[in-house]
């Protein structure tokens, strides 16, 4: 639902990963060769002394909202779990319970929405990926939900839903380590072949 109107700002870290399409990067490809591999690029992280930590995104004009989708970096640090969220004039607590994708219905127009990082963290290790805002036609979740409101709970997941999370940060972690090691491979090949020579 971004476009080339929207503007989105930080009070500190980067903003452009937080809509780059890139859910997971390293900074080194090699850094899982004989040591872990760190998935620790691509992600929007506060800097510690920023008091505020908040993500502000306006759009050029009203904009009916259906859902947010929060994506929780990679990082082995203390993920962000819980926001304030506010919609227009209306602000809400929410709290992150999955580690990794969290979907909050808004059902609700606006021209701006802010997300403000309440985790008390010492050291800010991990923070958000990726954000996503979907819009949709209003009927769809007046269904779902009975209600007009916006619901700020973490949407329930089916256990196939858990899984298949699961799945995708396995996969991802395996195509990592797959292309680190033909890199390896590449150059070991290359230094043979400078060898012969």
């Amino acid at each position: 639902m971004f476009d080339n109107n929207t503007i989105i700002s930080v009070t500190s870290g980067c903003s452009k990963f937080l809509n780059d399409f890139m859910l997971a990067d390293t900074y080194n490809v090699l850094n899982g060769h004989k040591c872990k591999l760190e998935f620790n690029a691509s992600i929007w992280i506060p800097e510690i002394n920023d008091n505020q930590k908040e993500i502000s995104i306006k759009f050029s004009c009203k904009r009916y909202i259906a859902k947010i989708v929060l994506y929780s970096g990679l990082n082995e640090g203390k993920h962000i779990d819980k926001i304030m969220l506010s919609v227009g004039a209306a602000k809400r607590f929410v709290y992150l319970k999955d580690l990794y994708v969290n979907e909050i219905i808004i059902n609700d127009e606006t021209e701006a929405i802010n997300i403000k990082e309440l985790t008390k963290q010492k050291i800010m290790l991990d923070g958000f990926s990726e954000i996503e805002i979907f819009d949709t036609f209003e009927s769809e979740f007046q269904e779902a939900n009975n209600s007009y409101f916006w619901n700020t709970q973490a949407v329930k997941k089916s256990k196939f839903e858990i899984y298949f999370n699961e799945i995708m940060v396995f996969f991802l972690s395996f195509i990592c380590k797959v292309v680190r090691k033909l890199y390896i491979n590449s150059l070991y090949l290359k230094g043979d072949q400078n060898g012969k020579n």
